[in-house]
Protein backbone atom coordinates (compact mmCIF):
# COMPACT_ATOMS: atom_id res chain seq x y z
CA UNK A 1 0.00 0.00 0.00
CA UNK A 2 3.02 2.30 0.37
CA UNK A 3 4.03 1.93 -3.29
CA UNK A 4 3.71 5.32 -5.08
CA UNK A 5 2.15 3.48 -8.03
CA UNK A 6 0.15 0.73 -6.37
CA UNK A 7 -0.87 -2.29 -8.40
CA UNK A 8 -4.31 -3.82 -8.24
CA UNK A 9 -3.29 -7.34 -7.29
CA UNK A 10 -2.24 -6.54 -3.69
CA UNK A 11 -5.55 -4.76 -3.13
CA UNK A 12 -7.52 -7.73 -4.44
CA UNK A 13 -5.57 -10.16 -2.27
CA UNK A 14 -5.85 -7.96 0.81
CA UNK A 15 -9.57 -7.42 0.21
CA UNK A 16 -10.17 -11.15 -0.17
CA UNK A 17 -8.36 -11.84 3.09
CA UNK A 18 -10.31 -9.08 4.79
CA UNK A 19 -13.51 -10.72 3.62
CA UNK A 20 -12.58 -13.87 5.53
CA UNK A 21 -11.91 -12.10 8.83
CA UNK A 22 -15.55 -12.29 10.07
CA UNK A 23 -15.23 -16.08 10.02
CA UNK A 24 -12.23 -15.88 12.33
CA UNK A 25 -13.11 -13.10 14.77
CA UNK A 26 -16.04 -10.71 14.56
CA UNK A 27 -14.50 -8.16 16.94
CA UNK A 28 -11.38 -7.92 14.80
CA UNK A 29 -13.59 -7.10 11.82
CA UNK A 30 -15.19 -4.23 13.72
CA UNK A 31 -11.79 -2.98 14.86
CA UNK A 32 -10.31 -3.05 11.35
CA UNK A 33 -13.00 -0.86 9.79
CA UNK A 34 -11.75 2.47 11.21
CA UNK A 35 -8.16 1.34 10.62
CA UNK A 36 -8.94 0.76 6.94
CA UNK A 37 -10.57 4.18 6.72
CA UNK A 38 -7.37 5.62 8.20
CA UNK A 39 -5.24 3.80 5.61
CA UNK A 40 -7.41 5.21 2.84
CA UNK A 41 -6.89 8.73 4.17
CA UNK A 42 -3.15 8.13 4.30
CA UNK A 43 -2.93 6.67 0.80
CA UNK A 44 -6.04 7.53 -1.25
CA UNK A 45 -6.19 6.08 -4.75
CA UNK A 46 -8.69 4.44 -7.09
CA UNK A 47 -7.31 0.98 -6.50
CA UNK A 48 -9.08 0.87 -3.15
CA UNK A 49 -12.14 -0.14 -5.17
CA UNK A 50 -10.42 -3.47 -5.83
CA UNK A 51 -10.02 -3.92 -2.10
CA UNK A 52 -13.57 -3.00 -1.18
CA UNK A 53 -15.20 -5.17 -3.86
CA UNK A 54 -13.91 -8.59 -2.69
CA UNK A 55 -13.98 -7.56 0.97
CA UNK A 56 -17.65 -6.56 0.75
CA UNK A 57 -18.63 -9.47 -1.52
CA UNK A 58 -17.08 -12.13 0.70
CA UNK A 59 -17.38 -10.48 4.09
CA UNK A 60 -20.83 -9.03 3.49
CA UNK A 61 -22.46 -12.45 3.49
CA UNK A 62 -20.66 -13.42 6.68
CA UNK A 63 -21.44 -10.09 8.34
CA UNK A 64 -25.12 -10.45 7.40
CA UNK A 65 -25.22 -13.92 8.88
CA UNK A 66 -23.56 -12.64 12.06
CA UNK A 67 -25.98 -9.73 12.29
CA UNK A 68 -29.13 -11.83 11.90
CA UNK A 69 -27.92 -14.51 14.34
CA UNK A 70 -25.98 -12.40 16.82
CA UNK A 71 -27.13 -8.87 16.06
CA UNK A 72 -29.14 -8.74 19.26
CA UNK A 73 -25.89 -9.12 21.17
CA UNK A 74 -24.84 -5.61 20.10
CA UNK A 75 -26.76 -3.19 22.24
CA UNK A 76 -26.72 0.41 23.42
CA UNK A 77 -25.07 0.64 26.82
CA UNK A 78 -23.37 3.98 27.56
CA UNK A 79 -20.63 3.74 30.14
CA UNK A 80 -19.38 0.23 29.34
CA UNK A 81 -19.05 -1.41 32.80
CA UNK A 82 -20.45 1.70 34.49
CA UNK A 83 -23.84 1.91 32.81
CA UNK A 84 -25.40 3.79 35.71
CA UNK A 85 -22.47 6.13 36.28
CA UNK A 86 -22.22 9.79 35.36
CA UNK A 87 -19.81 11.18 32.78
CA UNK A 88 -17.59 12.39 35.62
CA UNK A 89 -17.52 8.92 37.20
CA UNK A 90 -16.66 7.38 33.84
CA UNK A 91 -13.83 9.88 33.41
CA UNK A 92 -12.43 9.02 36.84
CA UNK A 93 -12.81 5.32 36.00
CA UNK A 94 -10.63 5.68 32.90
CA UNK A 95 -8.06 7.83 34.68
CA UNK A 96 -7.76 5.13 37.33
CA UNK A 97 -7.33 2.40 34.74
CA UNK A 98 -5.13 4.15 32.17
CA UNK A 99 -3.40 6.89 34.16
CA UNK A 100 -2.18 9.74 31.99
CA UNK A 101 -2.41 7.86 28.68
CA UNK A 102 -5.67 9.46 27.50
CA UNK A 103 -4.71 13.04 28.51
CA UNK A 104 -1.33 12.53 26.79
CA UNK A 105 -3.03 11.35 23.59
CA UNK A 106 -5.31 14.40 23.59
CA UNK A 107 -2.37 16.73 24.18
CA UNK A 108 -0.38 15.14 21.35
CA UNK A 109 -2.78 16.53 18.75
CA UNK A 110 -1.53 20.02 19.62
CA UNK A 111 2.03 19.05 18.72
CA UNK A 112 3.64 18.48 15.28
CA UNK A 113 3.27 14.72 15.39
CA UNK A 114 3.44 12.66 12.14
CA UNK A 115 0.16 12.77 10.24
CA UNK A 116 -0.05 8.99 9.89
CA UNK A 117 0.31 8.50 13.65
CA UNK A 118 -2.46 11.02 14.31
CA UNK A 119 -4.81 9.38 11.81
CA UNK A 120 -4.26 5.92 13.28
CA UNK A 121 -4.86 7.32 16.77
CA UNK A 122 -8.10 8.87 15.51
CA UNK A 123 -9.15 5.44 14.22
CA UNK A 124 -8.45 4.10 17.69
CA UNK A 125 -10.47 6.91 19.24
CA UNK A 126 -13.48 5.82 17.19
CA UNK A 127 -13.18 2.36 18.72
CA UNK A 128 -12.74 3.78 22.21
CA UNK A 129 -15.89 5.88 21.93
CA UNK A 130 -17.88 3.02 20.39
CA UNK A 131 -16.82 0.60 23.14
CA UNK A 132 -18.01 3.09 25.75
CA UNK A 133 -21.41 3.48 24.08
CA UNK A 134 -22.28 -0.03 22.90
CA UNK A 135 -21.71 -3.56 24.13
CA UNK A 136 -20.41 -5.85 21.40
CA UNK A 137 -20.79 -9.09 23.35
CA UNK A 138 -23.15 -10.57 25.97
CA UNK A 139 -20.63 -9.92 28.76
CA UNK A 140 -19.59 -6.30 29.18
CA UNK A 141 -15.98 -7.23 29.90
CA UNK A 142 -15.62 -8.63 26.38
CA UNK A 143 -15.60 -5.07 25.03
CA UNK A 144 -11.90 -5.28 25.88
CA UNK A 145 -11.59 -7.03 22.49
CA UNK A 146 -12.40 -3.67 20.91
CA UNK A 147 -10.51 -1.53 23.40
CA UNK A 148 -7.25 -3.41 22.91
CA UNK A 149 -7.23 -2.21 19.30
CA UNK A 150 -7.78 1.36 20.50
CA UNK A 151 -4.64 0.99 22.59
CA UNK A 152 -2.62 -0.59 19.75
CA UNK A 153 -3.63 2.13 17.26
CA UNK A 154 -2.72 4.81 19.81
CA UNK A 155 0.72 3.51 20.77
CA UNK A 156 2.69 4.99 17.81
CA UNK A 157 1.43 8.50 18.58
CA UNK A 158 2.03 8.06 22.30
CA UNK A 159 5.57 6.80 21.68
CA UNK A 160 6.29 9.79 19.43
CA UNK A 161 5.01 12.17 22.10
CA UNK A 162 7.22 10.68 24.80
CA UNK A 163 10.24 10.90 22.52
CA UNK A 164 9.38 14.49 21.61
CA UNK A 165 9.16 15.51 25.27
CA UNK A 166 12.34 13.65 26.19
CA UNK A 167 14.36 15.48 23.55
CA UNK A 168 13.18 18.90 24.74
CA UNK A 169 13.05 18.44 28.49
CA UNK A 170 15.83 19.45 30.83
CA UNK A 171 17.27 16.75 33.08
CA UNK A 172 14.98 17.50 36.05
CA UNK A 173 11.95 17.20 33.78
CA UNK A 174 13.39 14.06 32.18
CA UNK A 175 13.59 12.51 35.63
CA UNK A 176 9.93 13.39 36.26
CA UNK A 177 8.93 11.94 32.86
CA UNK A 178 10.91 8.78 33.58
CA UNK A 179 9.18 8.37 36.94
CA UNK A 180 5.76 8.81 35.31
CA UNK A 181 6.62 6.08 32.76
CA UNK A 182 7.89 3.78 35.53
CA UNK A 183 4.68 4.25 37.53
CA UNK A 184 2.60 3.25 34.50
CA UNK A 185 4.80 0.23 33.85
CA UNK A 186 4.65 -0.73 37.53
CA UNK A 187 0.87 -0.87 37.33
CA UNK A 188 1.02 -3.67 34.76
CA UNK A 189 4.01 -5.23 36.51
CA UNK A 190 2.02 -5.50 39.73
CA UNK A 191 -0.67 -7.50 37.96
CA UNK A 192 1.91 -9.84 36.42
CA UNK A 193 3.64 -10.26 39.78
CA UNK A 194 0.37 -11.21 41.49
CA UNK A 195 -0.33 -13.80 38.79
CA UNK A 196 3.15 -15.29 39.20
CA UNK A 197 2.82 -15.84 42.94
CA UNK A 198 2.43 -19.46 44.16
CA UNK A 199 -0.73 -18.35 45.96
CA UNK A 200 -2.35 -17.02 42.78
CA UNK A 201 -5.75 -18.52 42.01
CA UNK A 202 -5.62 -21.23 39.35
CA UNK A 203 -8.27 -23.16 37.47
CA UNK A 204 -7.68 -26.72 36.34
CA UNK A 205 -9.36 -27.48 33.03
CA UNK A 206 -8.61 -31.20 32.87
CA UNK A 207 -6.95 -33.64 35.25
CA UNK A 208 -5.02 -36.84 34.47
CA UNK A 209 -8.18 -38.98 34.52
CA UNK A 210 -9.77 -36.65 31.96
CA UNK A 211 -6.75 -36.99 29.66
CA UNK A 212 -6.88 -40.77 29.93
CA UNK A 213 -10.63 -40.88 29.26
CA UNK A 214 -10.22 -38.60 26.25
CA UNK A 215 -7.74 -41.08 24.78
CA UNK A 216 -10.18 -43.94 25.39
CA UNK A 217 -12.88 -42.03 23.51
CA UNK A 218 -10.51 -41.40 20.60
CA UNK A 219 -9.64 -45.09 20.47
CA UNK A 220 -13.24 -46.35 20.60
CA UNK A 221 -15.24 -43.88 18.51
CA UNK A 222 -15.20 -42.74 14.87
CA UNK A 223 -13.73 -39.32 14.20
CA UNK A 224 -17.11 -37.69 13.44
CA UNK A 225 -19.17 -39.43 16.10
CA UNK A 226 -21.47 -37.01 17.93
CA UNK A 227 -21.15 -37.34 21.71
CA UNK A 228 -23.67 -36.11 24.25
CA UNK A 229 -22.27 -34.95 27.57
CA UNK A 230 -23.08 -32.51 30.32
CA UNK A 231 -23.07 -28.98 28.79
CA UNK A 232 -20.10 -27.68 30.76
CA UNK A 233 -17.35 -25.37 29.50
CA UNK A 234 -14.50 -27.87 30.02
CA UNK A 235 -15.88 -31.21 28.89
CA UNK A 236 -13.11 -33.72 28.28
CA UNK A 237 -14.72 -34.48 24.91
CA UNK A 238 -13.14 -31.20 23.76
CA UNK A 239 -9.79 -33.01 23.86
CA UNK A 240 -10.93 -35.70 21.42
CA UNK A 241 -11.85 -33.66 18.35
CA UNK A 242 -15.31 -35.27 18.32
CA UNK A 243 -18.33 -33.00 17.92
CA UNK A 244 -20.39 -32.36 21.02
CA UNK A 245 -24.14 -32.71 20.88
CA UNK A 246 -24.21 -29.51 22.90
CA UNK A 247 -21.39 -27.41 24.26
CA UNK A 248 -21.43 -24.85 27.01
CA UNK A 249 -24.66 -22.76 26.78
CA UNK A 250 -22.81 -19.52 27.48
CA UNK A 251 -20.54 -20.03 24.48
CA UNK A 252 -23.48 -20.95 22.27
CA UNK A 253 -25.35 -17.85 23.38
CA UNK A 254 -22.32 -15.60 22.79
CA UNK A 255 -22.27 -16.76 19.15
CA UNK A 256 -25.86 -15.68 18.66
CA UNK A 257 -27.71 -18.96 19.01
CA UNK A 258 -30.44 -19.93 21.46
CA UNK A 259 -29.24 -22.90 23.56
CA UNK A 260 -32.51 -23.18 25.47
CA UNK A 261 -34.43 -25.88 23.53
CA UNK A 262 -31.52 -28.30 23.16
CA UNK A 263 -30.37 -27.65 26.75
CA UNK A 264 -33.85 -28.47 28.02
CA UNK A 265 -34.06 -31.60 25.89
CA UNK A 266 -30.66 -32.79 27.12
CA UNK A 267 -31.65 -32.18 30.74
CA UNK A 268 -34.86 -34.18 30.32
CA UNK A 269 -32.92 -36.98 28.64
CA UNK A 270 -30.39 -37.20 31.48
CA UNK A 271 -33.17 -37.14 34.06
CA UNK A 272 -35.03 -39.98 32.35
CA UNK A 273 -37.99 -37.86 31.29
CA UNK A 274 -37.28 -38.47 27.58
CA UNK A 275 -35.85 -41.37 25.59
CA UNK A 276 -34.81 -39.49 22.46
CA UNK A 277 -32.97 -36.29 21.61
CA UNK A 278 -33.69 -33.83 18.76
CA UNK A 279 -31.67 -34.42 15.59
CA UNK A 280 -28.83 -34.71 14.92
CA UNK A 281 -28.96 -37.49 17.48
CA UNK A 282 -25.70 -38.39 19.25
CA UNK A 283 -24.19 -41.85 18.78
CA UNK A 284 -22.48 -41.89 22.16
CA UNK A 285 -23.24 -40.67 25.66
CA UNK A 286 -20.67 -39.69 28.26
CA UNK A 287 -21.83 -39.95 31.89
CA UNK A 288 -19.69 -38.25 34.48
CA UNK A 289 -17.72 -37.11 36.24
Amino acid sequence: LANPEPRRAPYVIAGSLMGLVPLLHAHTTLALLPALAALFLLKPNRNWFFFVLPAASIGGLEASYYYFTAGSLIRWSPGWTMQNGTLWQLTIHWLKNTGLIIPALVATFFFPAPRRAKIMAMAGAVLFIAANLWLFAPWAWDNIKILIYWFIFSLPLLAWFLGYLWQRFSWPLKIVLGLIILVHLASAGLDLWKLALPTAATWRQWDTDSLMMAQVIKDLTPARAIIATAPIHNSLVNLTGRPLYMGYPGHIWSHGYDPGPREQALRQFYEGQATTLPAPAPQYLLVGP
